[in-house]
């Protein structure tokens, strides 16, 4: 004002009047409040004024405290006097009204609780803790102050510029372009007194950019004493000189890169106002510190390693609890990122495996590459025209997602299991046969090593072949698979190829049902080669609930436990038909007891469940005619036909079908079938259930009675030994069932 002054004196105003208004003027601007000497000129007392504004970092608490504190029109340092209000709502607005200041200049100052912009806080939960903002303003021409970061943080600043002889606004202006410029923020903002997180505009984006990136995962009084050194360090120089501060909220920004969406879906929940776009300078942060280029449409796809490669031997420890802490890395020099939708995105560990190697685009079908970053191992399947990966491995000792067996067949293969490999087989370097299936290279099964190379379809169906590297061996194409004849029981093999093809088999027909039955002479004796499967109720009436056999469907059970099933249960898993036959019948209906009881020539009376009155007749039973039961000295002299009872076990099994590699020999063809009948249910008639599962036992009648104890009968058992047991049983159990194999009268 008074240069204006003097400037006009100098064009010419010399009369007397004029000087004397002039000198009048002069002094009474300079009265009251304003002082009257030179040093108090461009002080502008303020009187009755009203402010108002938000305090934000996010938005402070209804009740905070908000002070207008009165400095010096010159030296800028607090009067002392101050006015006080409160914050009016939780969206951090106030007014304060009467004020009255020697000068324009104030320092605007919030303290409380707020709205944390990164924490989900419910709308009406304030912070853990308690910070202050404060702003230095001029209030000769405003009405309204906004208390935020960048006023808090732009304060030491200015003093010290003031301090050098720079207005309060050109110390401000200054102050406010270096630090946007130490967040990499470029632009023409309006004043952070202005500026709003709940408006539109770029400044306001910044602003709510640089508040959240110095909160990060701070607690308030980490913030608190981050915001002071910020602040100290900037004070000088104006720049932000601390490398470790910037690698701190850099490194922050980049792991919770896909978080700020989750950030802005917060804020605006508080349904506040607008939330302006903030990510941008978020990233473009990071960007810098890490040292990326620009992500436009034209890096669209471009893979990149950090380019700061000190960041990544800067840590921070961050204590959780009393007595717990943890280690904070910025980086890892290994992380790789892409240019996606405008956007350096955190590279998957498959691009980062490929990075710089020239492999992602494609390779040989099973060629093994081995990833940089992670060390995993990937195979190349050309069905698939991709890179898949097989094991995902942290350390030599710690394997992901497969099992140990597979990561070492791959190392040892040399090549990798692919669609087009699958059923392939190849010798490992130690020799062992492994096959490509289920996408993995397994050992092969005696099975899969004797088939190879074997067609097995429906046009092949029901073909024989000897194994490749097991001669001894037998294999049974059904439905596509092929079945081992030689290494346990299945229901799916015809009867017809367990019988010793070196064996000339007889045969007798069945008049009662029209069966044939194999039949071959053993010493002195002839025996059916097959068991009995005489089933008609009607015609011999004891048959009527005393009878399991064999039905033309089978029905292979597997078992489920699982969040569905948490108790388990059984569930038929596949079924095909048989021609396996044979029928399981209880002591009473193998005699024909009720056929015995009327017997018109020799009747028998008594209760046969309880008398020994077979010892001294031979008994038909239920055998075709000309053929009856035997009795323990006919099974005694085929045991002795076939060479004795530590053998005979052996010498009349069939030679496929046994479990436990403990197939018979069958020199004399007899074929016993592991057909599994034991203590069976046999009452009810009808089918064999699932329970005769088969290859490891056969059970046959024997006649005879127990002389010391008539409720007792025999019957013979074959296992997986080579000898032949006798054992004995009550007549009258009804769940007790045996095969019957006729011999010839």
């Amino acid at each position: 004002m008074k240069n204006s002054l003097l400037k006009t004196i100098k064009k010419g105003l010399n009369s007397v009047l004029s000087l004397a208004f002039i000198s009048i003027a002069v002094t009474a601007c300079f009265d009251g409040y304003a002082g009257g000497s030179s040093d108090d000129e461009g002080i502008i007392a303020i009187s009755n004024k009203s402010v108002a504004g938000v305090s934000q970092k996010g938005p402070f608490m209804k009740g905070s405290t908000v002070t207008v504190q009165e400095l010096t029109g010159k030296t800028l340092t607090q009067t002392g006097k101050s006015f006080k209000g409160t914050i009016k709502s939780n969206k951090g607005d106030f007014v304060i009204n009467n004020i009255n200041l020697k000068s324009q200049y104030a320092i605007l100052e919030a303290t409380g609780y707020y709205r944390s912009e990164i924490v989900n806080y419910d709308k009406e939960l304030p912070s853990s803790g308690m910070i202050t903002l404060r702003a230095l303003t001029d209030l000769s021409n405003r009405n309204t102050v906004n208390i935020n970061i960048l006023t808090h943080l732009e304060f030491d600043r200015v003093m010290y510029l003031v301090e050098k002889g720079l207005s309060l606004q050109e110390a401000k202006n200054q102050a406010e372009a270096e630090i946007f410029n130490a967040f990499g923020i470029h632009g023409e903002f309006a004043s952070p007194e202005d500026l709003d997180i709940f408006r539109e505009g770029e400044g306001n984006a910044a602003l709510l950019a640089i508040s959240i990136l110095m909160l990060n995962e701070f607690s308030e009084a980490e913030f608190t004493e981050f915001a002071a050194n910020f602040a100290a360090d900037i004070e000088t120089d104006g720049t932000w000189d601390n490398d470790s501060s910037k690698a701190r909220l850099a490194g922050w920004a980049k792991n919770h890169d896909r978080s700020l969406s989750g950030i802005r879906e917060d804020i605006e929940e508080w349904d506040l106002g607008p939330v302006p776009n903030f990510e941008k300078y978020v990233r473009n942060f990071w960007y810098m510190i890490f040292g990326f280029e620009e992500c436009g449409a034209e890096q669209e796809g471009l893979m990149s390693a950090i380019k700061n490669d000190s960041l990544c031997e800067i840590f921070f420890t961050k204590q959780e609890e009393e007595y717990y802490s943890r280690t904070i890395w910025v980086c890892d020099p290994s992380e790789r990122f892409v240019c996606r939708n405008g956007v350096w995105d955190e590279a998957s560990e498959f691009e980062s495996d490929f990075f710089g190697t020239g492999k992602i685009k494609g390779g040989e079908d099973g060629e093994i590459f081995v990833g940089v970053k992670t060390g995993s191992y990937y195979v190349y399947d050309d069905s698939l025209k991709k890179w898949v990966l097989k094991f995902a491995i942290e350390d030599d000792e710690d394997l992901i997602y497969v099992p140990r067996f597979a990561y070492a067949n791959l190392l040892t293969m040399g090549v990798g299991c692919t669609l087009k490999r699958n059923g392939e087989m190849r010798i490992s370097q130690e020799g062992e046969y492994r096959i490509c299936k289920d996408s993995y290279w397994k050992t092969a099964t005696e099975l899969e090593i004797d088939t190879y190379g074997e067609p097995c379809s429906t046009e092949t169906e029901g073909a024989v072949v000897l194994g490749a590297a097991t001669s001894s061996n037998k294999y049974y194409c059904s439905r596509g698979k092929w079945i081992s004849m030689t290494n346990g029981w299945n229901w799916a093999v015809p009867q017809e190829l367990r019988l010793n093809p070196d064996i000339v088999y007889d045969s007798i027909t069945d008049e009662r049902d029209g069966r044939v039955y194999k039949t071959v002479k053993i010493g002195n004796q002839t025996w059916m080669a097959e068991d009995l499967s005489y089933t008609d109720a009607t015609e011999t009436r004891i048959l009527n609930n005393n009878f399991l056999c064999v039905d033309s469907m089978r029905y292979i059970w597997d078992y489920k436990s699982n969040i569905d099933y948490p108790g388990g249960m059984y569930f038929i898993a596949d079924s095909f038909s048989t021609d396996v036959r044979g029928c399981a019948y209880t002591w009473m209906a193998a005699i024909n007891s009720i056929k015995l009881e009327k017997d018109a020539d020799n009747p028998l009376v008594g209760n046969l469940k309880t008398t020994c009155a077979l010892a001294s007749r031979r008994v038909q039973g239920i055998c075709p005619d000309g053929w009856h039961l035997p009795n323990n000295d006919e099974w005694s002299e085929l045991i002795t036909a076939v060479g004795g009872v530590e053998t005979a076990g052996k010498a009349l099994k069939s030679q496929t079908g046994w479990n436990k590699k403990s197939n018979g020999s069958d020199d004399f063809g007899f074929s016993a079938l592991p057909v599994g009948w034991s203590n069976e249910r046999a009452y009810g008639g009808g089918s064999a259930d699932a329970a005769s599962k088969g290859g490891e036992r056969a059970f046959f009648w024997s006649i005879s009675e127990n002389v010391e104890d008539c409720t007792k009968t025999y019957y013979i058992v074959l296992n997986t030994g080579n000898s032949i047991f006798l054992y004995g049983d009550d007549k009258s159990n009804r769940n007790l069932s045996k095969a019957i194999r006729c011999v010839k009268d």
